[in-house]
């Protein structure tokens, strides 16, 4: 597999640099298998990946119109302030 480190060198044969990978992403779907080359220790490998979806790339934590008593305990505790003082 792919290792932190790794240097990606090409993906399905054409050279990409790091300024360029999301272009050449956008080209391919989630599900989709594509061959990438990289070095691993000064070695040059290829293997193939699975694209997963990307993660979004933000969250947004909205409150629910009735919540347990539990649920407010987890907000305080997750976030350090009771759900009121937001």
């Amino acid at each position: 597999g792919l290792d932190a480190g790794d240097e990606l060198l090409a993906i399905d044969g054409f050279r990409v640099s790091a300024d360029k990978l999301s272009d050449r992403l956008k080209d391919y779907q989630p599900g989709d298998s594509i061959e990438v080359t990289v070095f691993h220790q000064d070695r040059l490998l290829t293997h193939k990946v699975i694209l997963a979806a990307p993660s979004p790339s933000h969250y947004q934590v909205v409150p629910l119109d009735s919540t347990t008593l539990k649920q407010l305990e987890n907000f305080a505790g997750w976030l350090g302030v009771p759900l009121e003082s937001i």
